[in-house]
């Protein structure tokens, strides 16, 4: 007589393992055949409770007028893709800039999109372009004044003023609103003007 010796179906270690789990779901009276144990809708997950604890931050984005937040940077590029149009490659217009300075920390050129307008200081002078006006002569003290612009900018888009601070090398800071009508002589006069305590100091950056 010849005894075959068949391998069990289950390795001991794991029939064991099995009996116990059957265990444990009867003690807990959990379905053994379900798979998920249950939903709590009231509670929140703890990946969402981390993102409400630690707010995301907006990021700051130039587009190439302004620094703007990244939902207004959004709004601003889809309104300018909706406003593309086709941009001849030769230039259209050639502004003579006499007396213009070769300065890194000079910043004399500025544009409004408020008021579609540039702003350039050309040595002692400032100007202004539009395709409406033209240029025009925005201030000139004449040949007794030998202080150079050194910078100018426009106030915010969001603001909608068109103030145009400009800056001196002797240390003058001008405010001049281009929605003023002209005076005397067809000219605007800066609405504000501050003069430095200490001399020979220029204005480097207005914004």
């Amino acid at each position: 007589m010849f005894n075959t010796l068949f391998p069990p179906s289950k390795p001991k270690a794991q029939e064991d393992v099995e009996k116990h789990e059957a265990r444990l779901a009867s003690a807990f009276d959990i379905d053994w055949s379900s798979r998920i144990l249950g939903f709590d809708h009231l509670s929140v997950p703890l990946e969402r409770q981390h993102k409400k604890s630690y707010p995301v931050l907006k990021k700051t984005y130039w587009n190439g007028i302004q620094l703007v937040k990244d939902d207004q940077s959004n709004n601003f590029a889809s309104k300018i893709k909706n406003e593309m149009r086709t941009l001849p490659v030769a230039p259209f217009k050639v502004l003579d800039a006499p007396s213009l300075r070769d300065d890194y920390y000079c910043s004399i050129l500025t544009f409004s999109p408020v008021y579609q307008t540039l702003a350039v200081g050309l040595g002692t002078r400032l100007y202004s372009w539009s395709e409406e006006t033209g240029v025009q002569t925005l201030e000139d003290n004449g040949p007794s004044d030998s202080s150079w612009l050194t910078t100018v900018d426009f106030s915010s888009r969001q603001g909608r003023k068109c103030i145009l601070a400009y800056g001196r090398s002797n240390g003058l800071l001008n405010l001049m609103s281009l929605w003023d009508a002209p005076t005397l002589y067809d000219r605007q006069y800066p609405r504000f003007r501050f003069a430095p305590h200490v001399e020979e100091a220029p204005v480097a950056c207005v914004s």
